[in-house]
C-alpha cells in the first residue's frame, strides 16, 4: 500500500468540515440562499455517518439560509417503519427525506411519495450554479430516475469489488482473477481453515441476495425474464446458486448461513479470509493500521465475470423532497448543501465514497490509494447498476423469498428445489403487487 487511506479521527472530520462547509463565494453571492429564510423544515433520517456529518454542520447551513433544520434520525429498520407509515398518511410534516431507491425506490413512486427535482435541477433560480448536477457520476445520477423524473440526489456512490489478499497471492504466485472461474480456483488454493478461508461472503437470508446478483449477472441472469416471468428460476439462475453455494459451502467460513456485512468484514479485518466481494466503502477500515489486521496486506480488483460478462452492482443513499410538503424551496435549499461539493469532500477523504467525479479524480486521494483499488473502483462506479436488489413495488419481500432458498441450499437444501419454489412466491406477489404493463 502506497499509504494509509481514510483515518481520521470523526473528530478531526467535523473540525474538516467545519472549515469546508459551503461558503458563500462570488457564485453564492448572486444566488439568494435566503429565499427561504425564517422557514423550519423536518429532516426525517437514517441514523448513519453522512447524517451525523449534516448534523455537525447545521450551524452553517442555518447562517447561509435562514433556514431552521429539525432532523430527527432512527436506525434502518424503525427508520424505513416510520417512513412508511408518514407517507403513507401524507403527513406534511416530513420535506425531506434519506431513502434507498435501489430497494424502495419503484413502490416510493407509484405509490407517488417522491416530488419531482426535476424542475428546481433545471431552474437556475432555485438551484446554485456552484452546486453543479454535471459533477455527478452519470450512472449514479440516473439510478435515481423514474419514468424521466429525477426523484432524489445520492449521499453516496457505494460498489461491490473484489478485495484480495495481495501477501498471500504473491507468495501462492497468483495473478488477482479475471473471471469467476478463476476466484474459484484461488479460493481452492489459499483456503487454509481455520487460520484462513478462501471466499468469503453474505448468506445470511435478508443479505445473501445482495452479493449473489453479481452472480446471477455474470451468468446471464436478471430479476425478470424477457417475457416478464420470475428470472431466479431460469437455468442461468440456477447455475448462480449453484456457483455461489459451491464456492461458499466448500471454501468458506462455518457460519456461511448467518453472514452479514459485519462477519464478512470482520473476517477481513482479522485476516481470515483471502478474498471477499463487498462494499468500496470498506476501503478506509482495512487501511487502518489501529483497526485492521491485514493494513498494507491487500488490493483491490474489479469483480470477476462469469460466462455472460460482468455487471456492476450500484447502491447509494440519496436524500429525496416529500411531494406532502409545503415548504419545498427550503427543502431543495437544504438538499443542495448537503450533497454540496464541498459537503461530501470530507466524507469523501474519509473513505466513504461520494457520487462526485471532482472528487474520484482529485489528485490528492487518489495519490493516497493502492492502484488496483482506484482503477477497479473508478471502472465500476461508472457503469454501475442496481442489480442487487429486484427492482420491483414488492422489492423487500422479493428480496426475503429469494434470500430463504439461496440461504436453504447453503445450508444443505436442493438449490433446485428451493429456487423453483422462490420463482412460484415471486410470481405470485409479482402479480399482486406490479401495476400492469
Amino acid at each position: 500500500m502506497r499509504a494509509r487511506w481514510g483515518v481520521l479521527g470523526f473528530g478531526m472530520l467535523l473540525a474538516c468540515a467545519a472549515v469546508l462547509a459551503f461558503q458563500e463565494s462570488s457564485d453564492a453571492a448572486q444566488f439568494n440562499w435566503k429565499q427561504a429564510q425564517g422557514t423550519e423544515i423536518r429532516l426525517l433520517a437514517l441514523r448513519a455517518w453522512f447524517t451525523d456529518h449534516w448534523k455537525a454542520n447545521l450551524p452553517e447551513f442555518e447562517k447561509l439560509t435562514g433556514i431552521k433544520v429539525v432532523v430527527e434520525d432512527y436506525p434502518e429498520d424503525p427508520f424505513r417503519q416510520k417512513l412508511a407509515v408518514e407517507m403513507s398518511a401524507k403527513s406534511k410534516s416530513v420535506d425531506v427525506f434519506t431513502t434507498g431507491t435501489m430497494r424502495e425506490g419503484r413502490q416510493f413512486f407509484t405509490s407517488g411519495w417522491y416530488g419531482d427535482l426535476t424542475p428546481l435541477v433545471n431552474d437556475p433560480g432555485a438551484t446554485s450554479a456552484e452546486w453543479d448536477r454535471n459533477d455527478f457520476i452519470d450512472a449514479v445520477w440516473k439510478a435515481h430516475q423514474f419514468a424521466g423524473k429525477q426523484v432524489a440526489v445520492p449521499v453516496q456512490a457505494n460498489v461491490q469489488l473484489l478485495y484480495y489478499r495481495k501477501d498471500l497471492f504473491d507468495a501462492a504466485g497468483l495473478k488477482p482473477p479475471k473471471t469467476l472461474d478463476e476466484l474459484e480456483a484461488a479460493a481452492k488454493k489459499l483456503h487454509n481453515p481455520p487460520s484462513v478461508y478462501g471466499f468469503v461472503a453474505r448468506g445470511r437470508k435478508t443479505q445473501a441476495p445482495y452479493t449473489w446478483s453479481h452472480w446471477l449477472f455474470a451468468n446471464g441472469g436478471s430479476w425478470l425474464t424477457a417475457d416478464g416471468k420470475p428470472g431466479i428460476g431460469t437455468p442461468a439462475a440456477l447455475n448462480a446458486v449453484n456457483q455461489y453455494v459451491r464456492l461458499l459451502r466448500t471454501y468458506g467460513d462455518p457460519g456461511i448461513t448467518d453472514n452479514g456485512p459485519m462477519e464478512v468484514q470482520t473476517h477481513f479485518l482479522q485476516g481470515r479470509a483471502a478474498m471477499i466481494l463487498d462494499a468500496v466503502s470498506w476501503a478506509g477500515l482495512f487501511s487502518d493500521p489501529q483497526k485492521s489486521k491485514v493494513a498494507g496486506k491487500w488490493e483491490g480488483a474489479l469483480a470477476p465475470p462469469g460466462t455472460a460478462g460482468a455487471t456492476y452492482e450500484l447502491w447509494a443513499w440519496s436524500l429525496a423532497m416529500s411531494p406532502f410538503s409545503d415548504k419545498q424551496k427550503a427543502a431543495w435549499l437544504f438538499i443542495q448543501w448537503a450533497t454540496s461539493k464541498e459537503m461530501q469532500k470530507p466524507l469523501h477523504f474519509r473513505s466513504f465514497p461520494m457520487p462526485r467525479k471532482s472528487l474520484w479524480t482529485d489528485p490528492e486521494w487518489k495519490s493516497k490509494l493502492q492502484p488496483g483499488y482506484y482503477e477497479a473502483a473508478m471502472t465500476q462506479v461508472q457503469s454501475a447498476r442496481p442489480i442487487g436488489h429486484p427492482p420491483f413495488v414488492a422489492s423487500p419481500e422479493i428480496t426475503d423469498v429469494v434470500g430463504i432458498a439461496i440461504n436453504n441450499a447453503l445450508a444443505g437444501k436442493d438449490a433446485k428445489a428451493e429456487m423453483d419454489a422462490a420463482s412460484r412466491k415471486m410470481a405470485e406477489i409479482l402479480e399482486k403487487t406490479e401495476p400492469k404493463r
